[in-house]
């Protein structure tokens, strides 16, 4: 479950370090505090996902709100490149963040009972 929540973050920090990134080294649409704050996002999110698998319980609170700060992003860089925010898209990204946010609290609920199993064996 960790290891599945962790590539949804890797997938959604990669996509978003990558557009800030191309926007930084060639702004075309986004302006310099949007593409900065993308990609910062984004790599937020990356390291993130690492750190699913040495705190469980302090990562699933930090995703909480940068994945809703991350749909808020996105939804301002739709606007800022299409005109318009493209609200099926952005359905899909809060469906998937909700997926992970679950998978994300089932792991953690996993490695709590296998902790609490093994200190009950001792």
């Amino acid at each position: 479950m960790l290891t599945l929540a962790a590539i949804i973050l890797v997938l959604f920090g990669g996509a978003s370090l990558g557009l800030g990134m191309s926007e930084i080294m060639h702004p075309n649409l986004l302006p310099r505090l949007a593409a900065r704050s993308t990609a910062g996002v984004g790599l937020i999110l990356i390291l993130l996902a690492l750190f699913h698998f040495r705190a469980p319980h302090k990562s699933f609170l930090l995703s909480i709100p940068l994945l809703a700060y991350f749909n808020v992003q996105m939804y301002f860089d739709c606007l800022f490149y299409f005109g318009k925010p493209l609200w099926h898209y952005q359905a899909i990204l809060a469906v998937i963040s909700i997926l992970a946010l679950v998978l994300s609290y089932k792991g953690y609920r996993k490695s709590v009972e296998k902790v609490e199993s093994a200190s009950l064996q001792t």
